[in-house]
């Protein structure tokens, strides 16, 4: 955890879980946002020196502190620590499945989003077969 806490990148999710010892329990609130209750397993892969680090927990607890990494996650707001200093860069990824999967509201709109972001994922993958640092790959882009 403690290496992980050293990244620069952070890629994190959660899931709801089900732990059998902890079932029937009474729900306790999330220390970071005492709205929340429930059991998640969260995973985060921390980049650090060009190395992954994967982490997975399951509790009630979900938030981790470290020291301003950028966060990639998707946009639900549990992902989002209150008190946690990250720059949040939301996975666009996800974001671009949900424009895949809502094409057929919007056709024309949703097209045109596709297409740029086609541009985008081209870039990325020549910059990533460049073996381009973080700062060249933002100028690409």
């Amino acid at each position: 955890m403690r290496e992980a806490a050293q990244g620069t990148i952070l890629y994190n999710d959660d899931t709801t879980v089900k732990i059998l010892t902890l079932m029937g329990e009474r729900r306790i609130p999330f220390v970071d946002n005492p709205d929340l209750t429930g059991l998640f397993t969260f995973g985060m892969i921390s980049r650090r020196e060009g190395c992954r680090i994967a982490l997975f927990f399951s509790s009630h607890r979900y938030a981790a502190e470290l020291e301003s990494p950028i966060q990639m996650c998707d946009a639900l707001a549990r992902n989002i620590p209150r008190e946690l200093g990250t720059i949040v860069a939301n996975c666009l990824a996800y974001a671009c499945r949900q424009f895949v999967e809502s094409h057929d509201l919007f056709p024309a709109e949703y097209g045109r989003v596709l297409e740029a972001l086609k541009i985008v994922y081209k870039n990325d993958a020549a910059a990533r077969k460049e073996g381009l640092s973080s700062e060249a790959r933002l100028k690409l882009h």
